[in-house]
């Protein structure tokens, strides 16, 4: 059976004008929720029918709303039975979809075969998800595709409908995102409807708020401008602004490098969530424990991370526990926002979960800023992270996954995520194999989760992350004032021999890449091309800066002249991968403009640019050359 890729408005490869050989039957209620299903598949060759007699060779839903989120599959004889919730039936049916050969990658972008039938003899025993909750964040303070597509809708709801359809066949239920300072004009009505449309597929939803302007450093929404004011009165009226547009869940943020008085932190926490309830009854509130081993504060006679205080809030606000990068809760953290590792973190969510109270987890499936995406670098290591953190928090009912894009296969580390949500595997690499069997390239999983364990061991083992990743100016500048977010490396004009065996370890990152990355099947698939790609610019990142490395300690001309060789192999990999974006208007992603987050420009920019490549290359000729070349900033 031949896979092949469905974008959006593309008519099917040898389905143009083909009659319609998959039916579903489904009752009245679901009709709505059915009809953005059916219609986001991009198929001709399937069709809804409401509340007609099944036939053989096609699919009747049954809705049971005892069931939620669970189902069944049933081979009646006449036709197959799905059996479930609201949403149970929707997963069941892609369930049956994707034994059938499809699979939902990309909220604009599925595959399947040319011709889609009825497997057979297909059954199920109830099928019920592992954990209750299972949504993605879309961090749109970021200029990524949830950001333009939640934000800059103009009151077409359509892409917003596209990423709910894409989280239910993946099996999750819930969608978020973030609130900001300055929304564009409409954006009441506009986010509304938007609500509206995910609830009728049986979305939950939920908006990212910050409490303390004070720690407002990406123009978020706060709720508090002036701390020494009225903050009862403030609070009451920006609630007003977003509590009547019809969220199920608010997400108190604290921003980042930034602590309060504790008492004064608890109690406002607690006020903002009284208020919260006086305009929206009933409306959940959760709180983002980040990370900062550098701020600490003592309160009740034990010192804690400042932000692990939300946990002493009104038991009725859910603590989530965050985690940053592709760093877990069981491994070296690599001195990110100065943490050896999550230690209090994962003390604080294994204690909850020992006591049978609410807490829920909140990790990342990418960073962005100076990390991975804009570098560019592929890394399903991520995968790996959020796999080792479930498998071991059993209980776990909570898991909602920070997004910050899906392009250069980042979409796998989110789908994996919300499929590891349903179903805790024994082995992530299972989830893999089952995502991209559609595609039918055998060889592929395995080498990308080869990659994953290659990457675990060099970049949070071995520390290996500050130099395939990079850091811009404000970074820079920040690491002097010990303000630490990503974690730092030693500046080329600083290095010495001791550091010689870091471009070593760098080379045997690349090697071992490289191996993986000729392992690939060779293949025409647009997705076996895109992981190719990454994997590529993988290998080519790790010597880059390895020939960096090995020219400052030298001051080498000519191994510096391999390093500008690299940086151009590098440009033909971004140059390919950029032409084949999955995003409907990509040009959105890589360009500047006016938008209403902090970055005036699309989140691929700079690796559209390669501007830290740029910046790196800079930094080491005008060490090594004594020039004084300007330095890219890769920041705003």
């Amino acid at each position: 059976m031949r896979s092949v890729w469905i974008p959006v408005l593309w008519t099917v490869w040898g389905c143009s004008g083909a009659s319609e050989s998959f039916t579903i039957q489904a009752p009245a209620e679901l009709e709505i929720a059915l009809n953005d299903y059916v219609s986001f598949l991009d198929r001709t060759d399937v069709a809804l029918k409401i509340g007609k007699r099944c036939q053989r060779g096609q699919v009747k839903l049954v809705l049971n709303e005892d069931w939620g989120d669970c189902y069944q599959i049933m081979d009646e004889g006449r036709c197959v039975e799905i059996e479930g919730g609201f949403r149970g039936v929707q997963y069941g049916l892609s369930d049956v979809l994707e034994q059938a050969g499809m699979g939902f990658f990309h909220p604009h972008a599925s595959v399947g075969p040319d011709t889609l039938t009825l497997p057979e003899d297909l059954t199920a025993d109830r099928q019920c998800p592992d954990m209750a909750r299972r949504g993605i964040h879309m961090h749109t303070l970021h200029p990524t595709e949830g950001y333009f597509d939640a934000w800059e809708s103009g009151g077409d709801a359509l892409h917003m409908r596209r990423i709910a359809d894409w989280v239910i066949k993946n099996r999750g239920n819930h969608l978020q995102w973030v609130a900001l300072d300055s929304m564009p004009t409409g954006w009441e009505s506009d986010t509304r409807a938007i609500n509206d449309a995910l609830h009728a597929r049986g979305i939950t939803t939920g908006l990212g708020v910050q409490l303390f302007s004070e720690a407002n450093l990406q123009e978020a929404f706060n709720l508090v401008a002036d701390d020494n004011g009225d903050v009862s009165s403030q609070m009451d009226s920006e609630w007003r602004r977003v509590s009547g547009v019809g969220f199920d869940l608010f997400n108190l943020s604290f921003g980042e490098f930034f602590s309060s008085e504790p008492a004064q932190f608890i109690d406002s926490i607690n006020l903002s969530n009284v208020l919260l309830q006086e305009q929206a009854p009933g409306t959940e509130m959760t709180t983002v424990l980040h990370v900062g081993d550098d701020l600490r504060v003592e309160y009740q006679g034990e010192e804690w991370i400042y932000y692990l205080l939300a946990q002493f809030a009104d038991p009725e606000i859910k603590p989530w526990v965050h985690t940053v990068m592709y760093y877990n809760l069981y491994d070296d953290a690599g001195g990110a926002y100065h943490h050896e590792e999550f230690d209090q973190h994962r003390s604080l969510i294994e204690d909850y979960l020992s006591t049978g109270r609410d807490v829920g987890y909140f990790p990342e499936s990418a960073y962005w800023c100076a990390f991975d995406s804009p570098i560019p670098q592929y890394l399903p290591v991520y995968i790996r992270s959020r796999w080792t953190d479930m498998v071991n928090l059993p209980g776990l009912q909570d898991h909602v996954l920070f997004s910050s894009g899906w392009e250069w296969g980042y979409w796998l580390n989110d789908v994996a995520t919300l499929r590891m949500n349903w179903s805790v595997p024994n082995d992530y690499c299972d989830t893999i194999e089952q995502i991209l069997e559609p595609l039918n390239e055998p060889d592929l999983a395995p080498a990308i989760c080869a990659l994953a364990e290659v990457q675990h061991a060099a970049m949070i083992d071995d520390r290996l992350a500050p130099w395939t990743a990079s850091l811009d100016a404000a970074m820079q500048a920040g690491a002097g004032l010990d303000i630490v977010a990503q974690p730092l490396r030693t500046d080329f004009d600083s290095l010495t021999e001791k550091d010689a065996d870091i471009a070593t370890r760098l080379d045997a990152l690349a090697s071992d890449t490289e191996m993986i990355w000729f392992s690939l099947p060779q293949s025409d698939s647009p997705w076996v091309a895109e992981i190719s790609e990454g994997m590529q610019i993988d290998v080519l990142r790790a010597r880059f800066m390895a020939r960096l490395i090995e020219a400052s300690i030298a001051q080498d001309n000519e191994l510096l002249a391999e390093a500008e060789s690299l940086h151009l192999e590098a440009r033909s990999v971004v140059d390919a991968r950029h032409d084949a974006l999955w995003d409907p208007d990509p040009e959105r992603l890589l360009t500047e403009g006016d938008n209403h987050t902090l970055y005036d420009f699309g989140y691929l920019l700079r690796a559209e640019e390669l501007c830290f490549w740029e910046r790196e290359l800079t930094q080491a000729r005008n060490h090594i050359t004594g020039s004084s070349d300007t330095v890219p900033g890769c920041l705003l």
